[in-house]
């Protein structure tokens, strides 16, 4: 059943003593014809405010408001207006849900109660009026440290103090205040403290081969930071080390772990370096040679090379030297192919002294220049006869040595008077003839000189 108020339908409740729900959270329940209806609202009822219109004698309707804020039961009583023998007809007008907040503060204090921290503030939190309240935690967070220092002291967590509502639930329109409680920790005054090094050197077989070296004891205050010390590439871990005539070397996998580190109060701190020892091989014997060569300034050969003996030696000995410069190897000149080099002392080989080289042979090359010979003048007969003014007699001409080019060269002979013109044209022609064969002669012993073995 319906019933219209105003000319608009209204929700009908069955008068049938049921429970009727009219909203969330809301019910109503009663009988056609008593007068008595009741509403109840649980926790999960919105505010809502309920238009009740109830039909009584004579089909009046009369208009109730039930406002629901919060669960309970409200109760209709309509006997003034006589039996309720069609029902009632209800309209439900939500109410607007209201927002509330709360906020959460942390104190820290001493026994005493002093504070030894800045107060501390969670977030605040909203919500509606209707809804549960949002929770909190500040147990073992940031908002509950174990210590707190405070004027160069130190505070602990009282674990024995802990505060109830250190979790819980926001309030609203409250500020929630949760309180921590320290103890001060003594301090004991700082005692001065010790510690000592001990380098140990041993061989792979863990044999001493060095003396220990036993570092100064180091000293400091309990309350400080312990002394560093350092063993690594310093004079504390040689490279090598000699014992017992052998040499033994230092086993860089084997770096110690605490090569550097801190010393240790009241204790000895030991580090170890291991070395191996280095096996001497059997000396062999090596073997160099020289080998001198002689070129002219076109690299051309000029002169047999000079090869040198081998040398040998052992090879944990020097290596023999050489000297080529300023002796035979190296001649001032060289005549080859009737020509004459000479030497360049700007262009001395950078090894013309050094030492023989094991396996090798070492090369020395020796560079000269051709010595340009002078051209001989040329001698052009007369084109006209000489004249002579009083006769001549031929003489045959002189040969005589020159100690200098130790070649024949003709003695000069002036005609003598009473020679006729005839007979001095016929002395110089013989002249002529007999120089052109000395020349001859002298070209051909030069030629032999010059071919025959230095």
């Amino acid at each position: 059943m319906e019933l219209s108020v105003g000319g608009n339908l209204k929700k009908t409740v069955p008068g049938n003593g049921q429970p009727y729900v009219l909203a969330q959270g809301i019910t109503v329940y009663g009988e056609h014809g008593n007068p008595v209806w009741t509403f109840k609202a649980d926790d999960t009822a919105q505010p809502t405010t309920i238009i009740v219109y109830a039909c009584g004698v004579g089909n009046k309707y009369v208009t109730y408001t039930i406002k629901v804020s919060g669960a309970g039961s409200y109760v209709l009583d309509a006997t003034s207006y006589g039996s309720f023998n069609q029902g009632l007809a209800t309209e439900i007008i939500p109410l607007p849900v209201p927002d509330v907040s709360g906020q959460v503060n942390v104190n820290y204090k001493d026994k005493n109660g002093n504070e030894i921290a800045p107060l501390q503030s969670l977030p605040s939190k909203t919500w509606k009026v209707n809804e549960i309240a949002p929770t909190y935690t500040t147990l073992n967070t940031t908002y509950s440290p174990t210590t707190i220092t405070y004027q160069g002291k130190t505070y602990t967590l009282d674990q024995q103090l802990l505060p109830a509502n250190a979790n819980g639930s926001y309030l609203a329109g409250e500020t929630v205040l949760v309180t921590y409680f320290y103890d001060l920790v003594e301090t004991p005054a700082p005692k001065e403290v010790s510690g000592s090094l001990l380098v140990h050197y041993v061989d792979t077989n863990g044999t001493t081969i060095k003396a220990d070296s036993d570092l100064m004891t180091k000293s400091w205050l309990d309350n400080e930071t312990a002394p560093t010390y350092t063993t690594w590439n310093t004079e504390l871990s040689p490279q090598t080390i000699t014992y017992n005539g052998e040499t033994y070397q230092l086993l860089l996998a084997k770096k110690p772990t605490n090569a550097d580190g801190s010393y240790a109060a009241g204790m000895t701190t030991e580090v170890t370096y291991v070395y191996q020892k280095n096996e001497t091989p059997a000396p062999k014997e090596v073997s160099g040679s020289l080998l001198v060569h002689y070129v002219d300034t076109n690299g051309t050969t000029i002169k047999t090379d000079s090869d040198l003996m081998t040398k040998s030696w052992l090879d944990n000995e020097t290596a023999p030297t050489y000297t080529t410069w300023n002796t035979e190897l190296s001649p001032q000149t060289i005549t080859y192919n009737g020509e004459t080099y000479q030497l360049l002392l700007a262009k001395k080989p950078t090894n013309a002294d050094g030492s023989y080289a094991a396996g090798m042979t070492t090369e020395v090359t020796y560079v000269y220049q051709l010595v340009e010979k002078p051209t001989p003048p040329v001698v052009t007969p007369p084109t006209q006869p000489i004249p002579l003014t009083h006769p001549t007699q031929i003489t045959k001409p002189t040969m005589v040595l020159s100690k200098h080019t130790k070649a024949p060269i003709m003695a000069k002979v002036l005609p003598q008077t009473g020679e006729s013109q005839t007979d001095s044209i016929l002395a110089i022609t013989g002249s002529f003839i007999m120089v052109g064969l000395i020349l001859i002669l002298l070209k051909k012993s030069e030629k032999k000189r010059l071919n025959s073995p230095e």
